[in-house]
């Protein structure tokens, strides 16, 4: 059974409260929302080995706004005879076979690319050959299978990789950072290792990774367990003071003084609570605000219809510590949550998810009047067959939608995007491009497998028709099953820091299928791609 917060934690909503640091293995404090050590044993308030989904904000209304977009969805594309022929560019990523589903994230640095699935971890150098793969836990230092929700990206600024991942054993975050550009393996040798904001008988999930010039932010749902469910309480905000996170001569890290914080149930400009923050992965920082996008839960909105996004802007005080802006409204055309997939022989869905935003890129995009520092992020919604893709690029200083697009067919579903520009950051002193971008995503329909596709749009250009990546060779047939199969949860898209003699290039993994037989296999594979402009 889990416990409640203590009353003084519940109070502090929306305000910012100092927390400390402690090394991976050092004992464990209470429930708490501060940040601690990474924990070592794995307790019966994990969620269990296997099924490691995304929760939802408000399940009934979810369920009642499922029912009514799979009622109007087609998604039955016609075959030209035979199963589609597999077309792969990249290389076949991480995988395991004991968890559903992938939720596959990926970055990008200067020489090696690392993918991070439930629950492995894998480093490649650029061309695709394997440095390292191994064990989620050998990545984070933790010593148990409770991980879940992984995340990582490419800090130019510091040169080196963030990581998170939850610890639904004991409802913290596990974070570090590579000791260098260029890490060739996990453990602490190459790693610094924590454990961040416990939460006690909360469980934050669904954690978002980005960064400013100043700080790590991690955005979360946070929920309440009951005997049989989770109850949606409010999503918090976290933070830690990047500047503190080093690594001294001899390759030690520090684990003291370190600044960090949270806002509690961040609110939208409504007065609503703002679900689903997410922090945008800060590619450069002319400006060194951070910024985290959120939507409200569009299954809970009148007519089941929301029309904004909310953006938030972080900024830092005199002390080191993270000020949160009020909201501004983005304002988008109405979107509703997405039809479930029909995929080919077999009448199981695939989950398209709530139309949640999923993933945030922040950069300079010289090709707009003014330079301005944009936020490019997207999400599935209600469309096309079924499911559609929505992309936007949102002006940080303004909201102002600087442009948008969408991903979509009327006899394909489209799902489970991810999305980045393509400005190239080398280091602190170096930029280039930055106007073009590149979108992946999965189609299914009734009459065909799964798909990885992407888009790209060219600097003054329209986006293009889409490319197959790699088709499945079969249904998605799982334990996580029921009516519908889970599926993806993300994407991760990751804008290569090294330019091109003529453009940028952006990396990509995402999910397709192998053929499932049984129910009790688990048929997901990754794959790693880019583009270049």
């Amino acid at each position: 059974m889990r416990r409640y917060l203590p009353l003084l934690c519940a109070l502090l909503i929306a305000l910012p409260f100092a927390a400390a640091v402690a090394p991976a293995g050092a004992a464990q404090g209470g429930p708490t929302a501060e940040i601690g050590p990474v924990g070592t044993g794995a307790s019966s308030t994990g969620r269990g080995l296997g099924l490691t989904g995304a929760l939802p904000i408000h399940p009934q209304a979810l369920a009642t706004a499922k029912q009514h977009a799979n009622a109007h969805a087609t998604g039955n594309a016609r075959l030209s005879g035979g199963d589609p022929s597999i077309s792969a560019s990249g290389w076949s990523g991480a995988k395991d076979s004991q968890v559903s589903p992938p939720d596959s994230t990926g970055a990008i640095g200067p020489s090696s690319y690392i993918e991070l699935v439930n629950l492995q971890y894998a480093i490649y150098d650029r061309s695709g050959g394997t440095i390292s793969t191994g064990p989620l836990e050998g990545l984070t230092g933790t010593t148990h299978n409770c991980l879940s929700d992984p995340q990582v990206i490419w800090d130019a600024d510091g040169a080196r990789f963030f990581y998170l991942a939850l610890d639904t054993c004991n409802n913290t975050f596990d974070f570090g950072f590579s000791k260098t550009s260029a890490p060739t393996g996990a453990g602490s040798s190459q790693w610094c290792q924590y454990a961040a904001f416990q939460y006690g008988s909360l469980l934050p999930d669904f954690p978002k990774l980005g960064d400013s010039s100043d700080f790590l932010l991690i955005g979360t749902n946070v929920f309440q367990r009951s005997l049989f469910s989770y109850t949606y309480l409010h999503s918090d905000i976290d933070w830690i003071n990047k500047a503190d996170l080093t690594v001294d001569s001899a390759g030690n890290c520090n684990y003291t003084g370190i600044r960090a914080g949270l806002f509690q149930g961040v609110r939208a400009q409504d007065g609503a609570l703002a679900s689903t923050p997410v922090p945008a992965n800060g590619v450069e920082f002319r400006d060194p605000s951070g910024y985290v996008v959120a939507d409200p839960d569009a299954s809970s909105q009148p007519n089941g219809t929301a029309t904004y996004l909310s953006l938030f802007r972080v900024t830092a005080d005199a002390g080191g510590n993270a000020v949160l802006s009020t909201p501004t409204s983005v304002v988008v055309p109405g979107f509703k949550v997405p039809a479930n997939a029909k995929q080919r022989k077999t009448t199981k869905l695939l989950d398209t998810s709530d139309a949640r935003l999923t993933q945030a890129i922040a950069a300079v995009d010289p090709s707009v009047d003014g330079a301005p520092v944009a936020v490019w992020t997207q999400h599935t919604v209600l469309g096309g067959a079924g499911a559609e893709v929505r992309w936007y690029e949102i002006s940080g200083a303004t909201g102002a939608l600087l442009d948008s697009g969408k991903v979509t067919s009327s006899s394909l579903y489209s799902f489970n995007a991810a999305i980045s520009p393509d400005r190239s950051v080398p280091g602190p002193t170096g930029a280039s491009f930055g106007g073009s971008m590149g979108l992946t995503f999965n189609t299914s329909s009734g009459t065909t497998y799964s798909a990885i596709k992407q888009v790209t749009q060219p600097v003054g250009g329209v986006q293009s028709s889409p490319t197959t990546i790699l088709q499945s060779t079969g249904r998605n047939l799982d334990f996580s099953c029921s009516s519908t199969c889970r599926w993806g949860d993300y994407a991760g898209a990751s804008p290569d820091p090294i330019a091109g003699a003529t453009g940028g290039r952006v990396w990509f993994v995402n999910q397709w299928n192998v053929a499932s037989v049984t129910a009790n296999d688990v048929d997901w594979r990754t794959q790693v791609f880019n583009v270049g402009f």
